[in-house]
C-alpha cells in the first residue's frame, strides 16, 4: 500500500516527532510503501531512523508566517504526492500542513486519516484558546470529511466527539504500542511484562496480546513504562491489525 504521513515537523524531543516516524519506519518493515511530508528543519532520531529504513522523507522549505508552519514549496508539492498515494494520514491540528493535506486529499478523492495526537485535549484547547477558536473552523471541517478519525484511547475518542459535536466519520481506537529500548532489558531470561495503559488490564477485560522476550522490537514508542505492568504488545499482529482498521476500510 501507498501510504503519505503528512506532519508540520519532526524536531528532536517532540512525542510525534518519535511516534510517527515509527509508525512509517515499521509500516515500511511490513513491506509498504511510505512516505512522510514535513516541514525541512532539525529531525529527531527517529526520523533519521525511518529515513535510513527505507520511509521517503520529504522536506519542504518553511515560509513565513513560520508560526503557521507555512511553506509555499508545500503548497506546489504536496498535491503530486498525496495524487500518488493510496491513503493520506495526518497528524495533529492547528497547522498550515494539516489544512493543506486535508484539502488535498479532499480534492484528490483519496482517502483520509486523521489523527489529532492529543491536541483536542480540553487542557489544551485552553491554550492560545483565542488562536485555536479563530482556526477551529479549518480543523472541524478537516476532520468532519476525514474517512477514519484515528485517536490512541478512549478518552481522547471523547475529546474528538465533545469538539465536533456531530461527526459520520468513523472514529478508530488504536494505542500506541511499546518499543522497548535495548537498556530496558531483565537480568534473566524471564519475559518483561508492562501495562499498556490504553488497552486495559487483562483482570479489568482487556485483551492480552502476546509477551515478547525483551530483545524483540515493538511497534511504537512510549515515554515510561509503568512498574505494575501486565503485558505488552505483539509489533507483527498488533500493527497489522491497526493498520487494516485504520487504512484497510478506507480502500475497500
Amino acid at each position: 500500500m501507498k501510504i503519505l504521513h503528512i506532519v508540520a515537523g519532526v524536531p528532536p524531543g517532540g512525542g510525534i516527532s518519535e511516534s510517527v516516524p515509527a509508525l512509517c519506519r515499521h509500516l515500511r518493515e511490513l513491506g509498504h510503501e511510505v512516505t512522510l511530508a514535513t516541514l525541512d528543519g532539525p529531525a529527531s532520531d527517529a526520523a533519521r531512523a525511518a529515513e535510513a529504513a527505507g520511509v521517503r522523507l520529504v522536506r519542504f522549505v518553511p515560509s513565513w508566517p513560520r508560526a503557521l508552519f507555512f511553506s509555499w514549496q508545500m503548497v506546489s508539492g504536496l498535491p503530486a504526492l498525496v495524487r500518488a498515494a493510496e491513503v493520506v494520514h495526518v497528524h495533529s491540528n492547528w497547522t498550515f500542513p494539516v489544512w493543506w493535506g486535508c484539502r488535498c486529499a479532499l480534492r484528490a478523492g483519496t482517502p483520509l486519516v486523521m489523527s489529532p495526537r492529543g491536541c483536542l485535549d480540553p487542557v489544551r484547547l485552553r491554550h492560545s484558546a483565542g488562536k485555536k477558536r479563530l482556526a477551529g473552523w479549518l480543523d472541524r471541517a478537516c476532520l468532519r470529511r476525514a474517512t477514519v478519525i484515528h485517536v490512541t484511547a478512549e478518552c481522547e475518542r471523547d475529546w474528538v466527539r465533545a469538539y465536533l459535536g456531530t461527526c459520520d466519520a468513523e472514529i478508530a481506537v488504536i494505542p500506541n504500542g511499546i518499543e522497548l529500548e535495548e537498556v530496558l532489558t531483565c537480568g534473566s531470561s524471564d519475559v518483561l511484562k508492562c501495562e499498556s495503559t490504553f488497552v486495559g488490564k487483562p483482570e479489568d477485560g482487556g485483551q492480552r496480546p502476546e509477551a515478547l522476550p525483551t530483545n524483540e522490537p515493538m511497534n511504537s514508542r512510549t515515554n515510561e513504562l509503568l512498574p505494575d505492568s501486565s503485558f505488552i504488545l505483539h509489533p507483527s499482529s498488533f500493527l497489522v491489525d491497526a493498520a487494516r482498521c485504520t487504512w484497510g476500510g478506507c480502500i475497500r
